[in-house]
């Protein structure tokens, strides 16, 4: 039974950190093998954190190892790492889960080589994670663009689901489809059409699914994990949203995908094509720490974080608003967006540096900053003392603001900056060569950004934030784009891809 304490009103629970232990078998052998009394002649070279300084030995370092018959193999899914996986399938609702140990991108990079045994053009929208990009250069895949709807606010286009299921229906074959659920800001794709019109054609969903971990958790203030909506093949970053080390990840097999296809056993083989042949222990065995904690308290926790976030609404100061999550919506928007997005609007548009730099001073770092907006991404066990704290922190954000506010131009110019980017994601620019061949093996030439003109980039180019790609490698940099890179420069956005206004583009 969870131990509850009643604080001013708010569910508070008393962990016990022993019966989470029991619950993680992965963690809970490693801590094991750590105190035997046997001297490990093997990998790696910092012996089990002998060679680090007393604080740090006593941490996760203690924990480091190889394969070996009491850990088992993470890559095959042997010994420990075996029990460990079964308990985190059974608790996504999956067919199977494999650990990733350097991050979601490996992940995304063997979902699409599972994709690519079914069809070589997978359909995406193109806002999608720079790994994808590299995935299908390295893959040698082609991208269909799915039809995107802008949406108010700012926020990142939406898959045009209506358009999106007819241009499945042109598609001959089995139809791959690969989209990312919930996104950067939190807002979630409904994929259960999706989901029957891939079936149909024989083809596979596969969802970056990085931000959203939590959502296997069930509980019914989330929106439903793709997993329990069908998807095939589900890429998990536990380390983004769970208590898990960085880069910790998954790999969740839907249920129909192995019924019919066998594909834990390819997804297995695929993983190897991309991860280190040296997995890290330590961060395996904090997936599977990350899901016995969900497992056992994530339901109260996000109860309490419910009346925490109700409680926080009312503390923000006037002029800040909540956009994400719809606080007291109906159901159907609290499955379009997710709780742990905090997503906060500000009451006019300035560059995202200058909004950065407020936040600072005022003690805050946010998770993404933009034009007139914050993420603030928060945890399942995020308390009712984070989030006043937040609050306090933010009023304190206002008072700033309203004394260092820009000039009317320099607003006016940030909210049209701020339209065409995010427009920019709807449009498709000109493909002159294949991603292959223009990001592997084109030769390469670096030149100014006034000079580029009409010419072929040779790597993605984003705005960071949000960090999507305005350009794919193989694409034509329009007058217009230019202009709007530009642009983006002189507000002082980072740009993925440029370097002091140069950037790579394919020779003549």
């Amino acid at each position: 039974m969870i131990e509850k304490r009643e604080g001013e009103g708010v569910l508070e629970l008393a962990l016990d950190y022993a019966k989470i232990q029991a619950q993680a078998p992965l963690f809970k052998r490693l801590i094991e093998v750590s105190e035997r009394d046997v001297k490990g002649f093997h990998m790696p070279g910092n012996r089990g954190g002998r060679a680090f300084p007393p604080g740090f030995r006593t941490g996760w370092s203690s924990l480091e190892t190889t394969e070996l018959e009491a850990s088992g193999d993470v890559l095959s899914g042997s010994g420990a790492v075996a029990a460990a996986a079964a308990r985190a399938a059974a608790f996504a609702g999956s067919a199977a889960s494999l650990f990733i140990t350097q991050g979601s991108s490996t992940g995304l990079m063997t979902s699409l080589a599972i994709l690519r045994h079914f069809s070589k053009r997978v359909l995406l929208p193109r806002t999608v994670h720079a790994a994808v990009i590299r995935g299908l250069a390295l893959l040698d895949m082609e991208a269909v663009f799915l039809p995107l709807e802008e949406q108010p606010g700012q926020q990142l286009p939406q898959i045009d689901i209506t358009n999106s299921l007819a241009l499945i229906e042109e598609q001959k074959g089995p139809v791959c489809l690969l989209l990312t659920r919930p996104d950067y800001y939190g807002s979630v794709v409904d994929i259960t059409e999706l989901v029957k019109a891939l079936r149909k054609s024989g083809g596979l969903l596969a969802v970056d699914e990085a931000h959203g971990a939590h959502l296997s958790l069930g509980a019914a203030e989330f929106p439903a994990s793709a997993i329990s909506e069908g998807a095939d093949i589900v890429c998990q970053s536990a380390h983004k949203t769970l208590a898990a080390l960085a880069p910790a990840a998954l790999i969740q097999i839907g249920q129909r995908a192995e019924a019919e296809f066998k594909l834990t056993e390819l997804a297995r083989r695929e993983l190897r094509l991309f991860h280190s042949t040296s997995p890290s222990f330590p961060i395996a065995a904090s997936i599977d720490w990350a899901r016995a904690y969900l497992e056992l308290y994530g339901l109260a926790q996000v109860e309490q974080l419910t009346v925490a976030l109700t409680d926080f609404a009312r503390a923000l100061p006037a002029d800040l608003k909540v956009l994400n999550p719809r606080l007291g919506a109906g159901e159907s928007e609290l499955r379009a967006f997710d709780l742990l997005h905090l997503l906060i609007e500000f009451p006019y548009y300035a560059t995202p540096a200058h909004w950065s730099k407020l936040l600072l001073e005022a003690g805050l770092e946010a998770e993404l900053v933009s034009f007139n907006q914050a993420l603030f991404l928060l945890a399942p066990d995020s308390s009712r003392a984070d989030l006043a704290e937040l609050a306090k922190r933010l009023a304190r954000f206002s008072e700033m603001a309203k004394l260092r506010r820009p000039d009317l131009e320099s607003q006016t110019k940030a909210q049209k900056l701020a339209k065409e980017v995010f427009s920019s994601y709807t449009e498709l620019p000109e493909r002159g060569l294949s991603l292959r061949r223009s990001r592997l093996e084109g030769e390469v030439e670096v030149i100014d950004l006034e000079a580029a003109s009409g010419r072929i980039v040779a790597d993605l180019i984003a705005p960071y934030p949000p960090g999507i790609p305005l350009l794919w490698p193989g694409e034509r940099l329009s007058p217009r784009l230019l202009r709007l890179i530009s642009q983006c420069l002189d507000s002082g956005l980072d740009l993925l891809g440029i370097d002091q206004r140069s950037l790579a583009v394919l020779k003549s």
